[in-house]
């Protein structure tokens, strides 16, 4: 966690600094680490053996350095979200719809409540648990050591559009792309997958799709005004 943006941005603003790109390497679960003559000072992580999370707060106004790092892909690779809250004139938190929000329940400030679907299971014994849950999708073993989690197919038809478009050098009449949408669909992958596994499944269902999609939509609007902020 970076509470504070600013020295994040000084780190990859720094001569020399690999950190642009390590961080969508890392992102995407790719191998990271050199190579050294003296193997007892080689430091190689091999890819997909690791998960990387990083939560950055920072100030819409202070967010332009990341956003000069757009070329490289960088901010399209975060899930931008607000942290404000709405406030109605006695200075009690409310929702889109004006009605006051507790913020004392539990539903809210308690612990998360979910059972890890990966403890105690070995790549035999997941397609039988599965079953058990009555769900058909299963997690695929790629024979590498590790799994593939199943995706619905209108995710998967989605995601195939949208890289197919964004890979023609002739664009339909009409469709403008914004560059900063190039890694949007694994985001929102990423963010369905989170919605399957806090609710202990293996695969991810349409409504997971869906749920995905409204976080997205706030995410894109984050993004964008902040964008206009910075203009």
């Amino acid at each position: 966690v970076v509470y504070e943006g600013g020295s994040m941005l000084k780190v990859l603003a720094r001569s020399g600094s690999t950190l642009p790109e390590v961080l969508p390497s890392g992102w995407s679960g790719e191998a990271l680490g050199f190579s050294n003559k003296d193997k007892t000072e080689s430091v190689i992580i091999d890819g997909h053996t690791y998960r990387l999370c990083l939560m950055v707060c920072m100030q819409p106004l202070k967010a332009g350095g990341l956003f000069d790092y757009g070329d490289g892909g960088l901010p399209q690779r975060f899930l931008m979200l607000p942290v404000t809250r709405l406030l109605n004139d006695e200075g009690l938190v409310v929702n889109e719809k004006g009605e006051i929000i507790d913020l004392t329940s539990e539903e809210l400030i308690g612990p998360l409540k979910w059972t890890n679907p990966f403890n105690g299971l070995d790549i035999g014994e997941i397609g039988e648990a599965n079953e058990k849950d009555g769900w058909e999708d299963k997690l695929i073993d790629t024979g590498r050591g590790l799994l593939g989690i199943e995706v619905c197919e209108k995710a998967r038809m989605e995601i195939r559009n949208d890289r197919v478009l964004r890979s023609r050098k002739n664009k339909p009449i009409g469709i403008a792309l914004d560059e900063m949408d190039g890694h949007l669909f694994q985001v929102r992958l990423k963010v369905a997958v989170f919605f399957a596994i806090i609710d202990g499944r293996l695969a991810v269902t349409e409504e997971d799709w869906w749920i995905s999609g409204e976080v997205i939509k706030e995410h894109i609007k984050c993004r964008d005004e902040t964008r206009e902020l910075l203009e």
